[in-house]
C-alpha cells in the first residue's frame, strides 16, 4: 500500500509542476518532441523512502520534461525534525510518491487499499494539483497517461490544471472463494498458535496476500486469544479429532460453520496442511470465477505403519544444511525414494524453519546433527545437558540425533549417560551413535581388536539402536578384505542384543582408493547389508561435500546442486527396496553363510556362518559360483524368507548366473521381489524354485507351505 501511495504522490507532483510552468508551443503528433521556451523549473519531490520503481519513474519524467525544454529538477521531500514542511516548499512541485507533503497525504488516502474495487492507478485534478497514485507496477502507466494531458496540447503547461480523471480498476482472477458457503469477506481473522515464531507467521502472511490477490479480501492476522470469537482461519489449534488420531504425518483443512480449521498432527504438519491450503488457491487462480471450500482436504496416515520401526529406513546422508535451502532439493530427496534425511540442524531459524516444514510436506524424517550434543561440548559443559532441541524434538521431522559419530572405547560411558537422559526427556526419538569399520586402527578404537570393540559397545553402551559404516569399493576393481566379516561381527552383536540397525554405503569417491558406485554397486551394498539383517540403509554420501580434507567427486547430487546419473540409479534402487520393504519387515534375521564357499573371494569369509536354515537343501549356481544367503524367520507363526546375493564384484560386470534350490520341510512355494517386482515362484517336479541373478544383484524370497 505505501508503495501505492508513494506512486499517487508522484503523479501528484507531476501534475503541480506542470500546472505551475509558463509555457509555449504547438501540438504536434511526431516521435520528437518539439522544444518550448519554458522559463520556470520544475521541481520533482519524490518520498524520503521511495522504492526503485517510483525513482525510476521520476527521473523518466523528469528526462521526457526536459525533451520538450521543460527544465526539471529532482529533490526528496527530507526535512530536520521539528522543522515546518510548507516553509520548505519547492517553486512547481511535482509530488512523487509518498511524500510529506499534504496533497500527498489526501492522494494516498484516496486510494483504495485493499478491499474490492481497488484501481491499479488513477490520475486526476482538483482545480489546483494533479494527482497521481499506482500500485507498484503501475507507475510507468500512471506517469504515461498524465504526460499525455500535456503534449495532446502543450500550452497547457502554462495553464491551471485542466480537468483529469483517468483510473484503471483492478481485475482480480476469482470472483470469490467461499468456505461452507461464506464469501471469506465475511471472515475476520486468521488466528495463530501463540507459540509461532516470525517465519512461521511470515507463511501465515503469505496465505493472507494469496487470498487478496485472488479475489481482494483481505483477512487480517491475529494470534490465537479469547477475545477472537468471529468467523476465522484457524491454524494450528488441534481441533480436528481425525486428525489428532492419524499418524505423524497427518493434517487436515477442515471447513466449518465457524470457519476454516487448518491443523497438522504438530506444529510442522501445521504447515503441510498450510501447504495443501495455498495449494488449493493457486490452482484455482487460473480458472477464475468461484472456490468453494465444502468438503475436508485430509493426509490421515496409518499410526501403526507411520512409526519408524515399521519402515525399511532409506536414509540420504547430506550434512549439508548451509546448502539446503530451496523446497526443491527436498522434494528431490522423496523423490529419489528416500524417507530420512541425515542432515545438520542450521543455527538460521528460518532455514530450519523451511527444512522442517518441507520435510514433514513430504513425509521425511530427520536425523539431527546438533553440535551442541557432541561429546566435546558435553565434556566442555562439565557433563551438564543442555537441551536445545525441546521446541522440535518430540514431532514427525525428528527420527533422533548424532550424538558421536565413531568414537573409541574410552567415550562409552559419557556416551551412556548422555543416552539415558536423552531419552528419559525424548522417549521414542533414537540416540544416535555410529561405529568405527573394522579398518579402522587400535589407536581410533583404543582397543586391540574389532570384535571387542563392538562388544563394549553394546556392554557399555546399550544402545536402542546401533549403526556402523562401511566403504568396500576400491579402485581397480576391488573390494577391502573384511569386507564380510565386518557385516558379520557387527550383525551378531545387534541380532543377540535384539537390536535393530543401519549400514552407511559408499555412493561416491572420497579418496584415491575409492571409486564412485554405478546403480549396480549401489544395490549390491545394499543387499549385503539386508542380508545380514539390516533394516536401514544410509547412502553416503547423497550431495557432495565441500570438503578440504578429503577429495570428494560428485555424488547423486554435484556441487551445483544437479543430479548426476547416481541419483537415477540410487532412485531405482530405493523403488526396489521400497517394494520388498514392508514384507522383509515381517522377519527377524537369523543370520548369513554362504554357498559355494571353496570359491569365495578374499572380501566373502567370515567365520559365523549360519547352519540351521531348514527351509532349503541344495543350492546349485552356474559354474559354482560364491552365493551370500540371509535367512529369517517370520515374526508371528512359522514362515521362512531368505535374501540370496550374487557376491561377484559388480564393478566387473561378470555374467549372470542361474540359482536352483530345493524345497525342504514342508515348503511348497514361493513369493520372489526382485527388480521391484513381485512374483511367485512354482517348484517343479524335483521340488526345486529357481531364479536369474545378475551381476550386482539380490533377490528377497518368502518361502510358502
Amino acid at each position: 500500500m505505501k508503495r501505492i501511495l508513494t506512486a499517487v504522490l508522484f503523479m501528484a507532483m507531476l501534475v503541480v509542476g506542470l500546472a505551475g510552468c509558463d509555457s509555449t508551443g504547438e501540438n504536434t503528433e511526431t516521435d520528437t518532441p518539439e522544444a518550448v521556451d519554458v522559463e520556470c523549473i520544475y521541481t520533482i519531490v519524490r518520498g524520503d523512502n521511495c522504492s526503485k520503481e517510483e525513482t525510476d519513474g521520476a527521473v523518466r519524467l523528469r528526462n521526457t520534461l526536459e525533451e520538450y525544454g521543460i527544465q526539471a529538477v529532482l529533490v526528496t521531500d527530507w526535512v530536520n525534525r521539528g522543522e515546518n514542511v510548507e516553509e520548505h516548499r519547492y517553486p512547481n512541485e511535482i509530488l512523487f510518491g509518498d511524500t510529506n507533503r499534504a496533497e500527498s497525504e489526501a492522494a494516498v488516502a484516496a486510494l483504495n487499499n485493499g478491499a474490492r474495487g481497488m484501481v491499479n492507478y488513477s490520475v486526476s485534478s482538483d482545480g489546483e494539483d494533479y494527482i497521481l497514485a499506482a500500485c507498484p507496477g503501475y507507475v510507468d502507466k500512471a506517469v504515461d497517461v498524465l504526460l499525455s494531458v500535456f503534449t495532446e496540447d502543450l500550452t497547457r503547461l502554462g495553464s491551471a490544471p485542466v480537468e483529469v480523471d483517468v483510473r484503471e480498476e483492478h481485475s482480480f482472477p476469482m470472483e470469490d472463494i467461499t468456505i461452507c458457503g461464506v464469501s471469506v469477506e465475511e471472515f475476520e481473522y486468521i488466528l495463530y498458535e501463540n507459540s509461532y515464531k516470525d517465519a512461521m507467521i511470515d507463511d501465515i502472511q503469505k496465505l493472507s496476500d494469496l487470498i487478496f490477490d485472488a479475489c481482494g479480501t483481505r483477512i487480517p492476522l491475529e494470534r490465537e486469544a479469547p477475545i477472537y470469537t468471529g468467523r476465522s482461519i484457524r491454524i494450528g489449534e488441534g481441533l480436528d479429532a481425525e486428525v489428532q488420531a492419524g499418524g505423524s504425518f497427518s493434517y487436515g483443512v477442515i471447513p466449518t460453520a465457524d470457519g476454516l480449521i487448518v491443523e497438522g498432527k504438530d506444529v510442522w504438519n501445521d504447515w503441510a496442511a498450510l501447504d495443501a491450503l495455498i495449494t488449493e488457491i493457486e490452482n484455482a487462480i487460473p480458472g477464475g470465477g468461484v472456490l468453494a471450500i465444502d468438503e475436508p482436504i485430509r493426509r490421515i496416515t496409518d499410526p501403526a505403519e507411520d512409526e519408524p520401526d515399521s519402515q525399511l529406513i532409506l536414509a540420504a546422508w547430506t550434512i549439508s544444511a548451509p546448502h539446503m535451502t530451496e523446497e526443491y532439493q527436498v522434494a528431490e530427496i522423496a523423490e529419489c525414494g528416500y524417507n530420512q534425511i541425515i542432515i545438520v540442524k542450521p543455527d538460521d531459524d528460518t532455514q530450519f524453519h523451511n527444512l522442517a516444514k518441507w520435510m514433514a510436506k513430504y513425509e521425511l524424517r530427520g536425523l539431527w546433527y546438533h553440535w551442541s550434543m557432541a561429546l566435546e561440548q558435553w565434556q566442555a559443559d562439565n557433563k551438564e545437558f543442555r537441551d536445545l532441541e525441546a521446541e522440535y524434538m518430540d514431532t514427525s521431522v525428528v527420527w533422533g540425533h548424532l550424538i558421536k559419530d565413531e568414537p573409541n572405547v574410552t567415550m562409552y560411558e559419557d556416551l551412556k549417560t548422555m543416552k539415558d537422559i536423552y531419552m528419559a526427556a525424548h522417549p521414542g526419538k533414537v540416540a544416535y551413535v555410529n561405529l568405527f569399520p573394522n579398518y579402522a586402527n587400535a589407536d581410533q578404537m583404543k582397543v586391540e581388536t574389532y570384535q571387542e570393540y563392538v562388544d563394549r559397545f553394546f556392554e557399555v553402551f546399550q544402545p536402542e539402536y546401533a549403526s556402523v559404516d562401511i566403504y568396500p569399493l576400491n579402485v581397480g576393481n576391488k573390494i577391502i578384505n573384511g569386507y564380510f566379516e565386518n557385516l558379520d561381527v557387527f550383525s551378531t552383536a545387534c541380532r543377540e542384543n535384539k537390536v535393530p540397525f543401519g549400514v552407511y554405503i559408499q555412493t561416491v569417491s572420497f579418496a584415491a582408493s575409492k571409486r564412485t558406485p554405478v546403480e549396480q554397486e549401489m544395490r549390491w551394498q545394499a543387499y549385503n547389508a539386508l542380508a545380514f539383517g539390516a533394516t536401514n540403509i544410509e547412502y553416503f554420501t547423497y550431495r557432495t561435500p565441500d570438503s578440504s580434507t578429503e577429495e570428494f567427486k560428485n555424488a547423486l547430487i554435484a556441487r551445483d546442486n544437479t543430479k548426476t546419473e547416481r541419483w537415477y540409479g540410487a532412485q531405482q534402487v530405493n523403488g526396489e527396496l521400497a517394494a520388498m520393504g514392508e514384507a522383509f519387515l515381517q522377519y527377524d534375521h537369523l543370520g548369513c553363510w554362504g554357498v559355494n564357499m571353496q570359491n569365495a573371494p578374499s572380501y566373502f569369509q567370515f567365520d559365523n556362518q549360519y547352519a540351521d536354515f531348514d527351509a532349503i537343501g541344495k543350492v546349485t549356481v552356474t559354474d559354482d559360483k560364491t552365493l551370500l544367503m540371509g535367512g529369517f524367520a517370520a515374526k508371528e507363526g512359522d514362515g521362512k524368507a531368505f535374501i540370496c546375493v550374487n557376491t561377484a564384484d559388480p564393478g566387473t560386470g561378470a555374467a549372470d548366473i542361474q540359482v536352483t534350490m530345493q524345497l525342504e520341510n514342508g515348503y511348497t512355494g514361493a513369493v520372489l521381489y526382485q527388480m521391484g517386482e513381485k512374483s511367485a515362484l512354482q517348484p517343479d517336479a524335483n521340488g526345486c524354485i529357481g531364479f536369474t541373478l545378475a551381476c550386482g544383484e539380490g533377490v528377497f524370497v518368502e518361502l510358502t507351505r
